[in-house]
């Protein structure tokens, strides 16, 4: 009696599924981890090419599958199928981002004033040691910036450094600002000793963070808004920082614009909390305005029913009103 082997030739196809499917999972359990349960952020990025490193090997071995099965007629075609999609899913997520990250600048730090750019103070002392360095790394980095952002400048405002300060807190606290403060100090001196607004933002889905400084510089009658956005992991920040910075001072604008002084002289006046409309006085009519006001008093409406005409002639006589009959 002969021993009947059994048949391997689906084996390639079965691995194909199972290193889809664990590095899948794999990517899963670390995006979860960093984001809900506070995974180190180098951590969770070496997980993740792990899991990209199996998705490829997926890849391959679905490739070696669907050769034998085209050449040999093996079974098996549906899992490689499935294991071969699955691995090119998650392939396709960073490949999206290489169009990007070709298309700007290998730069993670980027700020309006690139000659003294702001200092953080307590976020230095807060990020982790693997972070990346608060230094400014100079002018390679300056000058890529102007050339891929060159609208990101400092914003200048007629207002002084204490109110300029407490706009910008008022417009870091809108509902599109979703952004956690961790230091305030506001101008202090004569001449005003810089404020600063210290802040950390967060990528939504995998909770990636970003570092945000807020100067505040000025006198009594002007002031002057810098910013300054640095990723903490990563030499190629995708172009985030750009974008955080514009929709910061975009706010900004748009607070500066509501707070303009309006044709009467008034403006809305503003507290910590955010904007309030100041009351608007009750004017006094003036004289002119009362003596105008008596001449333009409507006079009674005419009635438009229709008048009885009043008949005028000589009274009837005596013998009229006899009648014909009565005369002798």
């Amino acid at each position: 009696m002969a021993l009947k082997l059994p048949d391997d030739r689906k084996g390639l196809s079965r691995w194909t599924v199972r290193f889809a499917v664990f590095a899948s999972c794999l990517t899963g359990f670390a995006l979860v981890c960093h984001r809900l349960f506070g995974m180190p952020t180098p951590v969770a990025l070496n997980t993740v090419a792990v899991a990209l490193g199996i998705a490829a090997l997926a890849l391959l071995t679905g490739l070696v599958s669907a050769v034998r099965i085209w050449r040999l007629g093996t079974g098996g075609g549906l899992a490689t199928l499935f294991g071969m999609t699955a691995a090119a899913a998650l392939l396709t997520w960073p490949l999206a981002f290489l169009p990007i990250a070709r298309n700007l600048p290998r730069i993670n730090d980027i700020t309006t004033d690139v000659q003294s750019p702001p200092r953080f103070a307590a976020l230095a002392k807060a990020r982790p040691v693997s972070a990346n360095s608060l230094t400014y790394p100079g002018a390679g980095f300056s000058t890529a910036q102007a050339k891929a952002y060159p609208d990101i400048r400092t914003f200048q405002v007629d207002r002084s450094a204490l109110e300029t300060f407490d706009l910008v807190l008022s417009a870091l606290n809108t509902k599109t600002m979703k952004l956690k403060t961790t230091s305030e100090e506001p101008p202090k001196g004569r001449f005003g000793q810089p404020g600063t607004i210290e802040l950390v933002d967060r990528t939504f889905i995998l909770g990636f963070a970003d570092d945000v400084v807020i100067r505040v510089d000025g006198d009594a009658k002007t002031s002057k808004i810098d910013i300054r956005s640095v990723s903490r992991y990563g030499s190629h920040d995708l172009g985030r920082n750009a974008q955080r910075v514009r929709r910061i001072l975009k706010e900004i604008q748009a607070q500066v614009e509501v707070t303009t002084p309006t044709a009467d002289g008034l403006r809305p006046y503003r507290l910590r909390g955010g904007l309030r409309g100041a009351p608007v006085p009750k004017r006094q009519p003036t004289a002119d305005q009362t003596s105008a006001a008596r001449r333009t008093i409507p006079t009674p409406a005419k009635s438009d029913a229709p008048r009885v005409p009043t008949l005028k002639g000589r009274q009837p006589s005596q013998d009229a009103r006899q009648g014909p009959g009565t005369r002798g």
